[in-house]
């Protein structure tokens, strides 16, 4: 194996993109504790051709202002009204919306990727996400 200190890490644009929801993992962190991180691969394309994997990370709790909710409120999915007891994200994987992904300026100073938003995959006249014009699409699947 060839070692490197080359990252081959590309920043995700900032913008309005649409997503599908690919995998979901359980983690555990000193700082925040029980995690779970969503992933998404992106309509938009890597230099390789691949689409961009993004990801968000939060509690597992199903309250109206977690990740989660706003995930699944994206979805059409009241948060409320999910039993926690069956509640599985595998049951969402594949499953296509609209993420806002924003940068920010991470502790170490270099620039970070976050999913700042979730909209439902169809666009509502006039919808914008935070300010942010929602973009037309050339295909509607």
């Amino acid at each position: 194996m060839e070692w490197s200190r080359k990252s081959d890490f590309e920043l995700h644009p900032e913008g309005l993109w649409r997503m599908q929801f690919v995998d979901w993992k359980e983690e555990i962190s000193e700082q925040w504790g029980q995690q779970a991180r969503l992933s998404f691969d992106t309509e938009c394309k890597m230099k390789d051709g691949q689409p961009y994997r993004v990801s968000v990370w939060g509690k597992p709790s199903l309250h109206p202002k977690s990740k989660v909710a706003g995930f699944l409120k994206a979805l059409g999915i009241d948060a409320a009204e999910v039993d926690v007891d069956t509640f599985t994200l595998d049951d969402f994987i594949g499953q296509k919306l609209r993420g806002l992904i924003k940068h920010y300026e991470g502790q170490d100073g270099s620039t970070k990727q976050k999913i700042a938003d979730f909209l439902p995959y169809r666009q509502t006249a006039g919808e914008t996400a935070k300010g942010v014009p929602d973009p037309k699409w050339d295909d509607e699947d």
